[in-house]
């Protein structure tokens, strides 16, 4: 499992997604509990969500990467804010994702208040 505080989890079909503050996303078949793959990240993971074959981590130094779920490729790192926060640990980022038919809207931490949209076909 992995070795820090679990901070999300999210299913789809027969598989299940938990993020860490190990700064790990592990993927687990949902009827087995078997471990399938380990995607290792820059930063904690501090929110997860799958959208068809992606896998949208979002981290606690303002970015978010986009996995493949099929393949386990990093597919995309998106900067949040714009900040240049890639080796900071923010324990007050708060990275809600909410998904919509082809679209992610990602928060941002409570100071900054932004919000992102990422279109999930274009990569925009």
């Amino acid at each position: 499992g992995h070795t820090s505080v679990v901070t999300s989890v999210a299913v789809a079909g027969d598989k299940v997604v938990t993020g860490s503050m190990d700064s790990t996303v592990k993927i687990w078949n949902l009827y087995s509990g078997k471990l399938l793959a380990t995607l290792k990240n820059t930063s904690w993971v501090m929110s997860v969500a799958i959208k068809d074959n992606k896998i949208i981590a979002g981290l606690s130094n303002h970015t978010a990467n986009i996995w493949d779920i099929n393949t386990n490729q990093l597919l995309h790192t998106l900067e949040i804010d714009g900040e240049s926060t890639k080796n900071k640990q923010d324990y007050d980022v708060i990275i809600p994702m909410v998904i919509t038919s082809n679209e992610v809207l990602i928060g941002s931490d409570l100071d900054s208040g932004i919000v992102m949209r990422w279109d999930i076909d274009t990569n925009t």
